[in-house]
């Protein structure tokens, strides 16, 4: 089973880049994708993690650019505006996701 958690982070990062695409998807998976985005904007941590899952859509060989162009939209949504309203409890854990952001953007 350990073999298919590379497979479980793709599909969760592919149900994400989905649902940012098409409204119906979010709309079937009863998300609502602003209220996520805005979550992950105000919420420095999340938001790391959120990249680090996003990571593995961007390092998926097999994957269309369509859909990786559609991940770092939203990768840019995310980061988008004021990144550091609420970092004062969580300035000190943020070196930790650096190289999420590196693995990330490589």
């Amino acid at each position: 089973c350990m073999g298919c958690l590379s497979h479980v982070k793709h599909g969760a990062a592919l149900s994400v880049v989905w649902g940012h695409v098409s409204e119906e998807v979010a709309h079937a998976a009863k998300e609502d994708i602003i209220a996520v985005k805005d979550e992950l904007r105000k919420y420095q941590i999340k938001r790391w993690h959120a990249i680090g899952t996003l990571k593995h859509a961007l390092s998926f060989v097999n994957l269309p650019w369509e859909l990786k162009k559609h991940t770092i939209n939203f990768l840019l949504c995310i980061t988008d505006g004021d990144i550091c309203g609420n970092c004062d409890d969580e300035h000190s854990q943020w070196p930790s996701y650096l190289p999420n952001i590196f693995s990330a953007l490589q």
